[in-house]
């Protein structure tokens, strides 16, 4: 690349073949696809789950807490979780401020959970084989730091 007065092109060509940002986003695409894909056949989509999964861990968690610990804006967390009451997968408890209300897994959330388990555990599978053992324990420790940092 000239580097006194690189063209858009150039600059395009160099960031695009380093960039993590681009790199993490495609994987996690189509990680994601691969997700939904076998989620589908429940009516559940990979983010979803993803706060189904976090809720059941908790037992019962306010809002707030959860979309820190999902690293989601609350506008995102808050859609979502309207989809999920609606759909009788989460419940709130009882609590003065409705934003703030803690949020527990309803009963069709618990037995959704026990439904989805072999098609996630079939997709899991898939995504690792793709990653290999040595990216797929990437992903966790990098994860793992970059929550801590």
């Amino acid at each position: 690349m000239n580097h006194k007065n690189p063209t858009a092109q150039e600059i395009a060509q160099s960031i695009g073949s380093v960039c993590l940002a681009m790199r993490s986003r495609r994987l996690t695409r189509q990680i994601t696809r691969l997700f939904d894909e076998a989620l589908r056949p429940h009516g559940i989509k990979t983010s979803q789950a993803n706060i189904l999964v976090a809720v059941a861990k908790h037992g019962t968690v306010v809002p707030h807490v959860l979309a820190d610990v999902l690293q989601l804006d609350a506008s995102t967390l808050s859609r979502n979780v309207s989809r999920m009451r609606s759909r009788g997968w989460l419940a709130e408890t009882e609590g003065e401020d409705a934003r703030q209300r803690p949020l527990c897994l309803a009963p069709a959330g618990a037995r959704l959970l026990t439904d989805l388990s072999p098609d996630w555990e079939r997709a899991q599978k898939e995504a690792e084989s793709w990653l290999g053992p040595d990216g797929a324990r990437f992903m966790d420790e990098a994860s793992q730091r970059a929550r801590k940092a």
